[in-house]
């Protein structure tokens, strides 16, 4: 805290201390406007948490919606599309039926924590490589016997 005091030497009065509290009065006019900044900011972030939801939905629909038209439009285009989303769909469905079924082979009631673990994370590892092999296959095939004609047909025309 400043101090004012009389300098009986020079005359008049001397101050001191006043660095400090002029540091301080800056500190403190700081720490009010960042406190104001984020006061505006939570007040605000409902609605632009609102904005970017409505966008980022807006994006995904409006691109759905082109390649959904855009399937329907052209059949090379929708051919190609599903023997393209056959790999993740069969890997999907194999990886899930087999892993379950590896698990549940598994006694984990005579088992220990780590053990079990281990037992479980094998499973789900023998189901994803069994789920990679069938989708290979099931897409090989697919694309062999199914989409290849249709897009033969399609070239005649």
């Amino acid at each position: 805290m400043a101090r004012i005091s009389r300098d009986n030497f020079h005359g008049g009065y001397r101050i001191t201390g006043l660095e400090h509290d002029i540091a301080r009065a800056r500190a403190n006019a700081q720490y009010d406007q960042d406190m104001s900044d984020i006061g505006g900011r939570v007040v605000n972030a409902p609605v632009d948490a609102f904005v970017g939801a409505v966008r980022t939905t807006g994006g995904i629909a409006a691109g759905g919606v082109g390649f959904g038209v855009r399937m329907v439009r052209d059949l090379r285009f929708r051919y190609i599309m599903q023997a393209v989303l056959h790999f993740p769909m069969a890997f999907i469905l194999v990886f899930f039926f087999a892993s379950s079924r590896m698990s549940g082979n598994v006694d984990h009631s005579a088992m220990s924590d780590q053990e079990a673990l281990t037992a479980t994370s094998q499973a789900f590892g023998q189901g994803a490589l069994i789920g990679l092999v069938v989708a290979v296959v099931w897409t090989a095939a697919y694309i062999v016997l199914r989409t290849r004609p249709k897009l033969r047909r399609l070239n005649q025309y």
